[in-house]
């Protein structure tokens, strides 16, 4: 099945040309296992949004699905 990642601010980097790509994964795959894909270190700290809705890393993809990932931003005075 195929999904459509879109990388944000720093998550660029580890997909360099193109911070939206496709992508075929197994059918029942989790948002852990597309991270894995993209390399993504296991420990980056990362905020998921699975079309247009936020998630989580242990979360089943659906084919077409669109998965946004980004870093936590801090803000604040």
């Amino acid at each position: 099945m195929h999904v459509i990642v879109d990388l944000f601010a720093d998550l660029r980097k580890f997909h360099p040309g193109n911070s939206t790509f496709e992508i075929e994964i197994e059918p029942g795959s989790r948002v852990a296992e597309l991270v894995m894909m993209t390399g993504i270190p296991p420990e980056y700290p990362i905020m998921v949004v699975i079309n247009e809705k936020m998630a989580a890393t242990e979360d089943t993809l659906r084919d077409g699905d669109r998965v946004g990932l980004f870093s936590p931003m801090g803000g604040g005075r």
